[in-house]
């Protein structure tokens, strides 16, 4: 990676998130119109769901020192010295280390110039220099954690 930030569109994925928020709401009242509260009640959690990936997938930066993206929660990142294992779920990218977790778009959704040298990047770093992560199917179901709150450019 250049030392200079390549800069990655994730704005498929916030289609995607928008999208299901949208027609989750749609569900939750339809079925509050037609006198169901108790249904519309389980369709809610899809919402909120939709709804925060909607917040939290923004732009993705990748540099010679790491990682992040500028969600509009709060931009999140990790150094590539930091990330031990790559996991590709069937929708997110979770890039794991020592208590960290960062999880990002699956580069089925990036755009831009940038996306395929990040992309190539983050394939040769999991078959070169990470360890295998363990058979398992829970990529998709798991949240960023103990990375850090940065201010980009730096992830210090």
């Amino acid at each position: 990676m250049s030392d200079r930030p390549s800069v990655v569109s994730v704005w498929k994925a916030q289609v995607v998130a928008g999208a299901g928020a949208m027609l989750s709401c749609m569900l939750v009242a339809m079925f509050l119109v037609s006198g169901h509260p108790f249904v519309a009640l389980l369709f809610v959690p899809f919402v909120l769901v939709s709804l925060l990936l909607l917040l939290v997938y923004g732009p993705i930066r990748a540099d010679g020192e790491g990682i992040w993206m500028d969600g509009s929660l709060e931009a999140v990142g990790m150094a590539w010295a930091d990330v031990k294992q790559v996991r590709f779920g069937r929708f997110q990218l979770v890039l794991e280390g020592e208590n960290k977790r960062l999880v990002l778009p699956k580069p089925c959704f990036w755009t831009g110039g940038a996306a395929p040298q990040v992309r190539d990047y983050l394939l040769v770093l999991a078959r070169d220099y990470c360890t295998p992560p363990p058979p398992s199917r829970t990529a998709d179901l798991v949240l960023s954690r103990n990375v850090v709150r940065v201010a980009p450019p730096t992830l210090r």
